[in-house]
């Protein structure tokens, strides 16, 4: 005997021998289809774009906006992280003391300190203007998928 998968689509159960991986076909729960199959029939109910029997129903609630706040939480974050990566914020340090050393005609920490103060602004400012960039991206996401896809 052949074993089916069990999916909601179009507002009703229908069933595959193949797995099917398309917009709006949602497998069912282990414990949906025992309900399906004892032909006891209760209503479906659509909660956040999901198909679900009226008593199995225990889907956390979620909210997109909750989750576009953490996206942006982690994107400010990974770009801070990066560009301490890239150049720590000692050196920056250094760089202001190294001018402050030749200002009083004393030898600077780093000879090129100029250099590495310019190299150092323009990778923070490159890296914030494109996580204000993502920031816009996100917040004008409307699901999940496209949130997801946004990386710096």
């Amino acid at each position: 005997m052949e074993e089916f998968i069990y999916y909601f689509f179009n507002h009703k159960v229908e069933t595959a021998s193949v797995e099917i991986k398309l917009p709006g076909w949602q497998r069912l729960t282990d414990d949906e289809i025992e309900i399906y199959k004892s032909g006891n029939y209760i209503s479906i109910e659509i909660i956040d774009d999901l198909y679900c029997f009226s008593n199995t129903i225990n889907i956390p609630s979620f909210n997109l906006d909750e989750l576009k706040q953490s996206k942006i939480e982690l994107l400010s974050s990974q770009s801070f992280d990066r560009a301490e990566d890239y150049m720590p914020k000692y050196k920056y340090e250094n760089c202001l003391i190294s001018k402050s050393l030749v200002e009083r005609g004393k030898s600077p920490i780093y000879p090129n300190y100029l250099e590495i103060m310019r190299l150092y602004e323009e990778s923070r400012v490159s890296l914030r203007l494109r996580f204000y960039e993502c920031k816009s991206l996100v917040e004008a996401a409307t699901s999940v998928e496209e949130i997801d896809k946004i990386e710096l």
